[in-house]
């Protein structure tokens, strides 16, 4: 059996631009990562392209993708990764500061507390009308009719309406 051996040569422009056009958004960082030694192959940070990942957990990720949240530097980050099926496995490495993420849900709650007080307020008002409209005028009647119990027979009402209420 003869062997072969298959060398392609990828420009490393063309990594750079792909992974540039990634936007995990404010503070977000996509790396292409390989070798033994976690070299950077391409980054949205040109800088430290071909040098040592400062990625400790790099290490521990085997296969396959998923997403975990690393407490390692300064500030939490949530990383999402991948490892690609090479030769020196690959691994396409995202990752976002927490606080960048959650920046946008503090107005979020505060739209969602005046919405709540604003519906607050509307049901208080329409329990409001719905007294004024029924609770009122069955009150009226009741004091009628317990007049007319104690035998009160000439009593009458100024309650003009076409409703259930005023029909009674």
């Amino acid at each position: 059996p003869e062997s072969f051996v298959f060398v392609m040569s990828i420009n490393s422009k063309w990594l750079n631009d792909q992974i540039d056009n990634l936007n995990l958004g404010d503070g977000g960082n996509v790396d292409l990562v390989g070798g033994d030694t976690n070299t950077v192959i391409a980054s949205t940070l040109p800088e430290t392209v071909s040098q040592a990942s400062a990625f400790k957990f790099l290490d521990d990720i085997k296969g396959g993708s998923g997403r975990f949240q690393n407490n390692e530097g300064t500030q939490p980050i949530l990383v999402a990764y991948s490892v690609l099926n090479t030769a020196d496995n690959w691994k396409l490495i995202g990752t976002v500061p927490i606080q960048a993420l959650v920046s946008s849900a503090s107005p979020i709650l505060t739209l969602t507390w005046i919405m709540a007080i604003v519906c607050a307020i509307v049901a208080i008002l329409i329990g409001l009308v719905i007294i004024r409209t029924i609770g009122t005028p069955l009150r009226k009647l009741q004091r009628l009719m317990n007049l007319g119990s104690e035998g009160i027979l000439s009593v009458r009402t100024n309650h003009k309406s076409s409703d259930e209420i005023g029909q009674l």
